[in-house]
C-alpha cells in the first residue's frame, strides 16, 4: 500500500502530464505546510505544481464501500516577470495563462478507470506570492476522490 495515499495519486496525475514548455520533463509537484513550501520555493527551480496540507476530508460511501474525498487548492506557479517602467501587469497575464493552461491540461485527464475521480472544480484564483520567493500562478480549487473503495473484505 506505499506509495498509494490520496497524494500520491495526486502527484502521479500532476507529473503525469504537466511539462516543462521546451523540455521534456514533468513539473515537479510539492507537498507540505505553506511555511516549509515557502522555504522550498527559494531552492526549487519553477514552473512547479504544490499543495498545502490536507487538514480535512470526507469519506463517501458507494454501498458497503468507503472511499477518501478531499476539496483542496492546487496551485500551478511560476517567476514573477520582472517589472519594469515600459512593462505592467501584462507579462505576469501570460505567466498566469501558462500556469492556467497546465492546470487545464491535468484536469482533462481525469477519467474514472483511473486512480482518481475529479468530483468538482469548485474555484479558481489568480495567484500573487511574494515571500521570499515571488512567484505567479493559477491554482483551482478541486474536490477529488479515490476510485479504489474500501471495505470489510480489503482491510
Amino acid at each position: 500500500m506505499r506509495d498509494n495515499t490520496i497524494i500520491d495519486k495526486l502527484k502521479r496525475s500532476i507529473e503525469g502530464v504537466t511539462i516543462v514548455q521546451d523540455s521534456e520533463h514533468p513539473i515537479p509537484f510539492y507537498y507540505d505546510d505553506e511555511s516549509l513550501l515557502n522555504l522550498r520555493f527559494d531552492q526549487i527551480t519553477p514552473p512547479f505544481a504544490s499543495a498545502v496540507l490536507l487538514q480535512t476530508g470526507t469519506v463517501e460511501r458507494q454501498g458497503g464501500q468507503f472511499a477518501e474525498r478531499a476539496t483542496l487548492n492546487v496551485f500551478f506557479l511560476d517567476l514573477t516577470a520582472q517589472q519594469s517602467a515600459d512593462q505592467d501587469g501584462i507579462e505576469n497575464e501570460r505567466i498566469i495563462d501558462e500556469c492556467k493552461q497546465r492546470a487545464f491540461r491535468w484536469l482533462s485527464t481525469f477519467q474514472p478507470v483511473r486512480e482518481l475521480k475529479l468530483v468538482s472544480v469548485n474555484s479558481t484564483q489568480r495567484v500573487y506570492i511574494e515571500d521570499d520567493a515571488t512567484l505567479t500562478g493559477y491554482a483551482v480549487n478541486i474536490t477529488i476522490e479515490e476510485v479504489q473503495t474500501y471495505g470489510r473484505c480489503q482491510l
